[in-house]
């Protein structure tokens, strides 16, 4: 997965006022309100964790959206939304992240393995990637299969700041459950890879940030 850009954390922007947000339901108006050079002392950081749950999703919908032609504006939402106390911002945030990746890299964690460290490193090395097909932003899964053959089986959900998947193929399978780290950077949490009959229980890390 691409790096979210670091520098867009402290990113400036400009809008009317604090309380916009709780009282402008045209969030397209407010959106559009936003300033490219940075000028303004008041940042949507500081107005995000206060919004209701309606306005966070509205306004990630419409982040979602405009993400192509605003890139920065979309990097520095997600940014602080997944390092957010607010749990509807960190969940979206996450999905978002996630949603707009083609892939996801699970780095072993050896450390942590309980498993047979060497037969796990020579059997899957230091990384499993996930390959992303299709998003349903309504039921909040990924698609971890092309085409239409046992969707239900092999595909990645988000629940609130955690992810859960699971999938399989010839002689394989592999699940795990994740969690959001605290700041946000870091997805991590134990998963199974079963080959044949030997099932090895590791831990894995996801860095975002």
């Amino acid at each position: 997965m691409a790096r979210i850009r670091q520098s867009l954390t402290a990113a400036i922007i400009s809008i009317s006022s604090t309380a916009v947000f709780a009282q402008d339901a045209d969030i397209n108006n407010i959106l559009s309100g936003i300033s490219e050079d940075a000028q303004s002392i008041t940042t949507l950081q500081e107005n995000l964790d206060t919004l209701s749950e309606a306005e966070v999703q509205v306004i990630f919908r419409k982040i979602d959206e405009i993400a192509e032609t605003r890139p920065d504006l979309a990097d520095m939402v997600i940014v602080h939304g997944l390092g957010s106390k607010n749990d509807v911002l960190r969940h979206q945030a996450l999905w978002l992240t996630l949603s707009r990746a083609k892939s996801l890299v699970c780095q072993i964690n050896f450390e942590k393995t309980l498993a047979d460290k060497e037969s796990l490193r020579k059997r899957i090395g230091g990384v499993v990637t996930l390959s992303f097909y299709e998003a349903d932003p309504k039921a909040r899964s990924i698609r971890l299969v092309s085409g239409n053959s046992d969707q239900e089986s092999r595909q990645l959900s988000v629940v609130g700041d955690n992810v859960n998947f699971a999938t399989y193929g010839n002689n394989y399978s592999l699940s795990g459950s994740l969690s959001l780290s605290e700041d946000g950077r870091m997805l991590s949490g134990p998963i199974d890879y079963r080959y044949f009959s030997t099932t090895y229980s590791t831990y894995c890390d996801i860095p975002l940030l």
